[in-house]
């Protein structure tokens, strides 16, 4: 069995400005975002950044309520990283250990 992606193209040139769009939204408002709220130096700061963090969450649940992948039913190269890494977010989802 291989491992590894199948061969394709994972930033086909119809959806490229719709993942690029992707990428940025979900690096700021969701990896980032994190840690914004982890270096917030007032409660104020925290709390704006945990509650665009959970916005932000619950935009990408809506999204892949409706499709299968981000842009929609076909796999490509729109980050992944803020699903991959939900156990940091949300205690329970995902267990590495």
């Amino acid at each position: 069995m291989a491992l590894g992606a199948r061969a394709g193209d994972y930033y086909p040139p119809a959806l490229r400005e719709q993942i690029d769009e992707l990428n940025g939204w979900i690096y700021d408002n969701v990896n980032n975002g994190v840690y914004k709220a982890g270096f917030a130096t007032s409660q104020q700061a925290y709390d704006e950044a945990v509650d665009a963090v959970f916005t932000s969450l619950e935009r990408l649940e809506q999204i892949l309520g409706q499709h299968r992948y981000l842009t929609g039913n076909q796999a490509n190269g729109s980050r992944h990283s803020p699903l991959d890494n939900a156990g940091t977010l949300r205690p329970g989802i995902c267990d590495p250990f």
